[in-house]
């Protein structure tokens, strides 16, 4: 049977009303102002975690190194110039490096062919985080660092960051908090 088309019926017509485009607009600025601080927060808790995680991968590396080759390995804050120099500073936010210190004088070796130096070069972290540790470079020999404690903590710039930390101690472990 065929339909006949009368004023007020909606037929087979398709389509949202504006009045049903402004609710969907509503109900999606809601869930937005509420889900984009979360992901904000998951993000900044990520960047936090991975930088933590790859300091601590960075110091087992240099453990494993001295280990295996017996020879003193250094972590140590990275120096803006001259390249591959361990720069004297509690601020390790522009970076750090692991590197070869063979004639023990505390600095990374010159790079050879049997012993490319530094072993791993990590640039500057992200601007929203804050790395701190010693001021001198942390040191492994075959039979584990040299110092009784080094704390490496990472905190982030916003506010009520948490703090994560680094422990290397006497006896070779690493820990994180």
């Amino acid at each position: 049977m065929r339909r006949r088309w009368h004023p007020g019926a909606r037929g087979n017509a398709a389509g949202f009303t504006i009045i049903e485009l402004f609710v969907a607009l509503a109900v999606s600025a809601i869930l937005l102002s509420i889900g984009v601080p979360s992901f904000t927060q998951m993000i900044r808790s990520t960047r936090l975690s991975s930088t933590m995680n790859q300091i601590t991968s960075d110091l087992y590396a240099a453990k494993g190194e001295a280990i295996k080759r017996n020879s003193r390995v250094l972590v140590c804050a990275r120096a803006s110039s001259p390249a591959n120099t361990c720069a004297n500073s509690t601020d390790w936010t522009s970076g750090w490096l692991v590197c070869f210190d063979a004639d023990a004088n505390g600095s990374c070796d010159a790079s050879t062919s049997a012993n490319p130096n530094p072993l791993i070069d990590r640039r500057a972290i992200q601007a929203s985080l804050k790395l701190t540790g010693p001021a001198t470079p942390v040191t492994f020999t075959s039979t584990g660092p040299t110092v009784a404690a080094a704390v490496l903590s990472l905190k982030g710039t916003w506010t009520s960051a948490p703090t994560k930390q680094a422990t290397v101690a006497l006896t070779g472990y690493i820990g994180t908090s």
